[in-house]
């Protein structure tokens, strides 16, 4: 018999659970999953943190963003 589980994802910035939102993007494809922040900005410094849970083990990872100074595209894109 086979079980099956859910997995939870809850994602941080500095300790507070980002949403999906025009500041983030947030995807789900099989195993992977991934944040994105579309235009990163010196706002956006931090730690962010991935929590995953599935119900009898709990995993969890962070990471630090520095931004040094704000992103600037020059020419044609």
């Amino acid at each position: 018999m086979k079980k099956f589980f859910f997995l939870l994802f809850f994602r941080l910035f500095n300790g507070q659970e980002i949403t999906p939102s025009g500041k983030y993007k947030i995807e789900s494809k099989g195993n992977l999953n991934k944040l994105t922040i579309p235009k990163v900005d010196l706002i956006d410094t931090g730690i962010y943190e991935v929590i995953v849970s599935n119900g009898i083990d709990t995993i969890q990872s962070q990471s630090k963003l520095d931004v040094c100074i704000k992103p600037k595209v020059e020419g044609k894109i």
